[in-house]
């Protein structure tokens, strides 16, 4: 079967896959959220999982981390786009190609860690508050498709205390 490639050689089969891909996860990650909510207790704005973005906010929340955690990793993951969309705007302005690649480069290596670190650390403290060692939490954005096992065992295993599975 001929491959559907009808835009400058995009290959709509992979985007079709990767948009459903990306459906299942979210929808994953939601009811594991809710799950998650529903071991800790959490009745309240139980609709955040559903929304694309406003999940990380309720993360935040089940992490008991302030709003301003979310909202700095919402600014730092698209901030590499941000920069890589208006790259040649700012090579024609500064005049140097080398030196706006190379801050360009450093600042999205910089801008993905904090980010991915500030979610190893919400959901370090989920982990913790649900009885847990904080390692399997602070692994978690840094492992997958384990990260999806972890997230399974934040929000479906029975409650227990922390020595039963790994000491802090």
């Amino acid at each position: 079967m001929p491959s559907l490639t009808l835009i400058s050689g995009i290959d709509w089969e992979s985007v079709g896959f990767g948009l459903g891909f990306g459906l299942v996860i979210h929808l994953y990650l939601a009811l594991a959220l809710l799950g998650i909510a529903k071991k800790l207790r959490m009745t309240e704005k139980r609709w955040q999982p559903w929304v694309p973005l406003a999940n990380l906010f309720f993360i935040a929340r089940l992490a008991k981390k302030p709003r301003r955690w979310a909202g700095t990793i919402l600014v730092l993951f698209p901030l590499p786009i941000i920069i890589l969309l208006f790259q040649s705007q700012i090579k024609t302005a500064v005049g140097s190609e080398s030196l706006i690649t190379v801050v360009a480069i450093i600042t999205d290596v910089i801008s993905i860690a904090v980010a991915l670190i500030l979610q190893a650390i919400l959901w370090s403290h989920i982990a913790r508050r649900r009885g847990y060692s904080g390692w399997p939490g602070f692994i978690l954005p840094f492992s997958f498709p384990v990260n999806l096992i972890i997230i399974a065992i934040l929000a479906w295993s029975p409650d227990h205390k922390s020595s039963d599975i790994i000491p802090k």
